[in-house]
């Protein structure tokens, strides 16, 4: 068997494709994420849905990833980190044929759910085994190309699904992650090494992993429903007290047993704490500027689906390109000058954005939007290396499982978050101008989330965190 946490052991031709694989799988869940709100309104016409079964089809993929991103890291550390990617892959491939094969709700909202499932089990998965797959030095570089190609996804999902709607139907957009997926399996099939972790005594931590599986999908469902139920409902409070209970219970078992879930000494390393906060803010800064933005465009500037989608390849693709520059920054300097750039950019970007309104340039637009794609990602591809960084080998999926799951509550509280901010303004029956009103709110919301990005990374962050070490 190959020893553990020697990177360098793996020849340069399998590393590569190693790094194929594990970027087909963020890419292939980040389209499908944001391409299912375009498909939304055609799958409620296509299948005869109410407004709720298809909001309820959109939640049961985001709690069942919820409920097992934790888990799914520590089982791909004991179980093994490329088996649990091919079967999370095969698992969102299978489920994505259900979904674009749907007949009705029931049918939908299962198959949403185990596409969940799968996207958890890969997801993590994907990070610890390049976390493996690369020597530190090379590591930085690998998870820059990770994190572009789940930015390229978030991009491009709404475009693929706007053109594939209109020229045949919305079915072809879940479609379209079979050959992704099935490459990905194959791929890490051939080359990828396996890696778990061999510390005596490891085993599956079920009671843990059932208090957080219940736990972080409760409290998940509190923050989508919110808006919709109200925050103050008793049914939204009730959610709230037992997920937050189950949680508490989880630490507290976790404190006790031997091989935990989640080793809760891992948040003692400051730099892995600093990652995990920022992973929660910087993700609830790009689902709300990408999902409010595109209502924004939609509304204020009268655009279709698509036309909205295109208007964000400036973002997406300085997100390409500035996710490339973070992982070569942070591969040869260290974590701390990027994030505290980003962070400062980011904060720019978003109160340029407040100064928006129905008759502003289209190039203007761009080019805001352009700042925005660039300084996100300083701050979204170097965290995911610092909490690699950050802890033994042995540990990768656990600390991948952690900050994913951060990067998850700060999608949904992002998206609820500012959903509370405009109140009615976010049910498209106000004028544009009431809307862009919110909006505006919204933004500056944002921008005090990269405040918060910056005070944290200035915090958690020294100038020698995830810094290449040879030899290490």
């Amino acid at each position: 068997m190959t020893q553990q946490g020697v990177p360098a052991a793996l020849d340069a031709r399998a590393r590569r494709w190693t790094l194929v694989a594990a970027c087909l799988t963020p890419a292939m869940v980040a389209t499908d994420t944001l391409a299912v709100a375009v498909a939304l309104p055609a799958m409620e016409t296509g299948l005869g849905l109410s407004s709720e079964v298809a909001l309820l089809a959109v939640n049961s993929f985001v709690l069942a990833e919820g409920a097992l991103i934790v888990a799914s890291g520590r089982l791909a550390d004991i179980l093994g980190r490329r088996r649990m990617f091919m079967i999370g892959s095969a698992l969102f491939v299978v489920a994505s044929v259900l979904v674009g094969s749907a007949w009705n709700g029931p049918s939908l909202i299962f198959a949403r759910a185990l596409e969940g499932a799968g996207a958890a089990l890969c997801f993590t998965s994907s990070l610890a085994m390049l976390a493996d797959a690369y020597p530190p030095e090379e590591r930085a570089k690998a998870i820059g190309w990770w994190g572009t190609a789940a930015g390229a996804g978030l991009g491009l999902g709404p475009i693929l699904a706007g053109i594939l709607i209109a020229v045949e139907s919305w079915r072809l957009v879940f479609f379209l992650s079979v050959p992704a997926g099935i490459a990905a399996i194959v791929l890490a099939g051939r080359f990828a090494r396996e890696s778990r972790d061999t510390t005596p005594g490891q085993r599956i931590d079920y009671l843990g992993l059932a208090l957080i599986a219940v736990g972080v999908s409760t409290l998940t469902l509190a923050i989508l429903e919110g808006a919709n139920w109200g925050w103050t409902s008793p049914a939204v409070l009730v959610l709230f007290v037992a997920g937050i209970a189950l949680l508490v219970a989880f630490v507290v078992v976790e404190q006790r047993i031997r091989s935990p879930l989640v080793d809760l000494a891992l948040f003692r390393i400051r730099s892995f704490a600093g990652a995990s906060v920022l992973a929660l803010l910087i993700l609830a800064v790009a689902m709300m500027f990408m999902v409010f933005g595109s209502l924004y465009l939609q509304r204020v500037r009268d655009l279709s689906a698509l036309q909205a989608g295109l208007a964000f390849l400036p973002f997406t693709l300085a997100f390409f390109a500035s996710s490339q520059t973070s992982g070569r920054i942070v591969s040869r300097i260290g974590a701390r000058v990027p994030v505290v750039v980003g962070a400062v950019v980011t904060f720019i970007g978003a109160v340029a954005v407040t100064r928006l309104d129905a008759t502003t340039p289209p190039w203007l637009v761009a080019a805001i939007f352009l700042v925005l794609g660039f300084g996100i990602p300083l701050v979204w591809t170097p965290i995911g290396v610092v909490a690699l960084d950050a802890v033994p080998s042995e540990r990768a999926g656990m600390a991948s499982g952690v900050n994913l799951t951060c990067r998850m509550f700060g999608g949904s509280l992002g998206i609820a978050a500012g959903a509370a901010i405009l109140g009615n303004d976010a049910t498209g029956r106000v004028a544009p101008e009431e809307f862009l009103d919110g909006f505006r709110s919204v933004m500056w919301f944002v921008a005090a989330l990269a405040i918060g990005c910056l005070a944290t990374a200035l915090l958690t962050i020294g100038p020698d965190t995830a810094r290449p070490k040879l030899g290490k």
